[in-house]
């Protein structure tokens, strides 16, 4: 009998909006719909976290970062609740 349990992705993960990039240029990654956009001076998320791009070429496109970084409004974040690897999600 298999160890896996199937369930809601809404049951592993809180899924959020990113919000307006910051305006001040830094060191802290700022992802958009296609990946990194640019380097702000701002974090609106930290520790693992997936990135979902939402709009774009690459909508749909998956990251995974276990840093600060900043989501804008194109994209989407998705932080694991419990005991989860959240870079499963991010690799086929």
């Amino acid at each position: 009998m298999s160890e896996w349990k199937e369930m809601k992705l809404q049951e592993v993960l809180d899924f959020g909006n990113g919000k307006v990039k910051p305006k001040n240029q830094g060191n802290i990654p700022i992802y958009g719909g296609n990946g990194i956009l640019g380097y702000g001076d701002d974090s609106n998320y930290s520790g693992e976290t997936i990135v979902i791009g939402r709009v774009g070429a690459y909508c749909g496109a998956v990251y995974y970062e276990n840093r600060p970084i900043w989501i804008s409004d194109n994209a989407l974040s998705a932080k694991p609740k419990g005991k989860i690897m959240p870079s499963f999600f991010t690799t086929s």
